[in-house]
């Protein structure tokens, strides 16, 4: 796998996945017997030892405060529980020890556009004399909700928000044709996508956040590193799945994406895993999943981007256009027979 990975920024995950099929059909035909020089085509893969090796494995220079509050997905908030959880998210985002805090994907009905909750937020974000980002729902304007990362300055203001692009299916809304299958969540069927990628400006740094399950969208995350996003952050809620494989899963996915950008990643999640990922998709440091957690990780600051984050998925695109050609060309041959 360290060899393989070698390709993910230059073909993405799509060159590891066509590796591990050559590798499943070698197998076959060896134990179908078949001829060795049906094999040949391995000797291809000698091109990966000449691929750049994976970056080296060092410390983050730059800090940033993480909290994983731990709630439960199936809590009914009332007034005063609300309030009693924003007093308690306060405390966690303490002490004032980095530039930057990172709360996860929406664990509770945060609405920064109401005033009451935006004064709130820039009190956190005084207190901390840090930037504050973190999940919670935005409306359009014509009351549509959103799914969104808000960064909110060390003043207070909201420097800008990302509305989810990618939602997931029967979780955030139901497709039409699926109008009639039951709901997940209460609020699913509800949420408008986002239009538009994002990076936030950070002092002299540019930091972009993709939400929960758009880290299974390679395409889409690699938009933000070739905008400008030095640091990228998958705000996550993950309680839904509970003690599943799931969350492990998800992980995984997220250290694709740094590998292929070369890019820190920070994971924010609601009970886990939060995880801080280096470039070269290493797991740095791990939080305990199903704890209340706060704690300070390192980072460091990437510019430049991948063939993969220029190009995006042009060995997916090729391998289909040869496939395409390879299944039509006999029949142009009879054709011009």
């Amino acid at each position: 796998m360290p060899l393989a990975i070698r390709l993910a920024p230059f073909t993405g995950v799509y060159g590891i996945s066509f590796v591990f099929a050559m590798i499943g059909c070698a197998v076959a035909l060896l134990v179908l017997r078949r001829p060795r020089m049906q094999l040949a085509w391995l000797a291809v893969l000698v091109v990966v030892l000449f691929l750049p090796a994976l970056p080296a494995a060092s410390p983050g220079d730059h800090v940033v405060r993480v909290v994983q509050p731990n709630i439960d997905t199936e809590t009914q908030f009332t007034t005063e529980s609300l309030a009693q959880l924003e007093d308690h998210m306060a405390v966690l985002s303490q002490p004032a020890d980095a530039p930057l805090i990172v709360w996860p994907e929406a664990p509770a009905p945060f609405y920064p556009s109401e005033k009451r909750f935006a004064d709130y937020l820039a009190q956190v974000a005084r207190d901390g004399k840090a930037y504050l980002l973190m999940g919670g729902v935005a409306h359009t304007e014509s009351g549509g909700p959103l799914n969104s990362a808000f960064l909110v300055s060390p003043s207070g203001a909201i420097v800008d928000r990302y509305d989810k692009i990618r939602l997931v299916p029967f979780g955030e809304f139901v497709p039409r044709v699926f109008g009639w299958v039951n709901r997940i969540t209460q609020e699913a069927g509800d949420f408008v996508p986002g239009s538009r990628i994002v990076t936030f400006p950070m002092g002299d740094h540019r930091i972009g956040s993709f939400i929960c399950y758009e880290s299974a969208f390679p395409e889409l995350v690699r938009q933000f590193p070739r905008d400008g996003a030095e640091l990228l952050v998958n705000l996550s809620n993950d309680g839904y799945f509970g003690h599943s494989d799931a969350h492990e899963q998800h992980l995984s996915l997220v250290r694709m994406r740094a590998a292929e950008n070369r890019r820190w990643i920070l994971r924010a999640t609601n009970d886990g895993i939060t995880a801080m990922i280096d470039p070269a998709g290493r797991v740095v440091e791990r939080l305990p999943s199903y704890r209340q957690v706060s704690t300070a990780m390192q980072y460091s600051y990437v510019s430049g981007t991948t063939p993969y984050t220029r190009y995006g998925d042009w060995f997916a695109w090729g391998c289909l256009l040869i496939s395409v050609f390879i299944c039509v060309y006999p029949w142009l041959n009879i054709g011009h027979g």
